[in-house]
């Protein structure tokens, strides 16, 4: 980020698109520490925080990521493209199978 924030752009419309963009990025980054944050205070009251302490004891998972891993082996698996339904104009369609 700080190479970005370091860029000289030479007309004036590109500097104001550009200032756009890391203030989006900005925001999206404020944005991701909240739910983190979120997250961090309500694993301990889960039920599943033994889950995720066992996911977080493999080398390079730290909270969040055991958190993800969790809920997409339990998500994904929900979600399935059938193979029949092909694609349309608003892309594929997915079965719920819960």
């Amino acid at each position: 980020m700080r190479w970005l924030t370091s860029q000289k752009l030479e007309h004036r419309e590109q500097r104001i698109v550009f200032e756009e963009l890391l203030e989006g990025i900005r925001q999206e980054s404020e944005r991701m520490e909240r739910l983190e944050d979120a997250i961090r205070e309500v694993i301990p009251e889960w039920s599943l925080a033994e889950v995720v302490a066992a996911l977080q004891a493999m080398r390079g998972i730290d909270l969040i990521a055991a958190v993800g891993c969790w809920l997409r082996s339990v998500i994904s698996p929900a979600f399935k493209i059938r193979a029949s339904d092909g694609l349309s104009g608003s892309g594929a369609h997915r079965k719920l199978d819960w």
